[in-house]
C-alpha cells in the first residue's frame, strides 16, 4: 500500500515470499499447514505518545501514518475509537494516575494496536480456517505493568519459561508452564 509508512513489510524475494501475502491468501497458494498466532491485549503501548492529550493528535497521528486516508476514513476512526475528552461513556477515558500518562493516551495505544496488531492476526486467522487450515488463536491478557498492561512481546518469556520469569512466584510458574505446554504441542504435534 503505498499510503503506508511503516517498515516491516514482507520483503518479496521470488524465493521463499513469491508474493504479497494478501495475494498469497487470495489465491489459495500458500503452505497450508496448520497455524498458531495470537495477539496481546495492550500491542500499541510502544508505539505510541503516552504524553497524548489533545483529540487532534489522535487524528494526525493516523493521518501522518497512512497520509491517504480521507477526511471520512478519519471520522470513521474517530467513532470507532470514542474521544474521551468528550465522551465520558467511551471505553478509553484513563484512570491511571500519576504515571504522567495523556488523555488520549488509552484510546490512541488501542486504536494503533488494533490495525497494526490485532486486525492483522485476526484477518490471518480468518482467511486460514476458511481455506480449511486448523487454527490456533489466542489473546495474551496478562497485565505485567501498570502503564504498558499486556503488551506487545510480554507473552515470550512465558512462552519459553524463562527463569526470570518462573522464579517470581509459583503462579507465575504455572502460567508461564501452561503457555509453553500449549506452543510446545503446538510445535510438537500441531496441536
Amino acid at each position: 500500500n503505498p499510503s503506508l509508512r511503516w517498515a516491516f513489510q514482507p520483503v518479496i524475494d521470488d524465493d521463499l515470499i513469491a508474493r504479497k501475502p494478501l495475494d498469497a491468501w487470495n489465491s489459495e497458494l500458500w503452505n497450508k499447514v496448520p497455524i498458531m498466532t495470537g495477539y496481546n491485549s495492550n500491542e500499541g503501548t510502544y508505539y505510541v505518545d503516552k504524553k497524548m492529550s489533545d483529540p487532534a493528535q489522535f487524528r494526525d497521528f493516523w493521518r501522518s501514518l497512512l497520509p491517504e486516508l480521507s477526511s471520512a476514513d478519519l471520522d470513521t476512526i474517530d467513532r470507532l475509537y470514542p474521544d474521551p475528552s468528550s465522551d465520558s461513556s467511551s471505553p478509553y477515558v484513563e484512570t491511571r494516575t500519576g504515571y504522567g500518562l495523556g488523555s488520549q493516551y488509552k484510546r490512541i495505544e488501542a486504536a494503533y494496536g488494533h490495525y497494526a496488531y490485532v486486525a492483522p492476526v485476526r484477518q490471518t486467522a480468518q482467511f486460514a480456517s476458511s481455506q480449511g487450515v486448523p487454527v490456533y488463536l489466542y489473546n495474551w491478557a496478562f497485565p505485567k505493568t501498570v502503564v504498558g498492561r499486556a503488551n506487545h512481546g510480554e507473552n515470550m518469556a512465558y512462552e519459553t519459561f524463562d527463569s526470570a520469569i518462573t522464579r517470581v512466584s509459583e503462579s507465575q510458574k504455572e502460567l508461564s508452564g501452561t503457555l509453553h505446554a500449549y506452543v510446545t504441542s503446538f510445535i510438537t504435534k500441531g496441536d
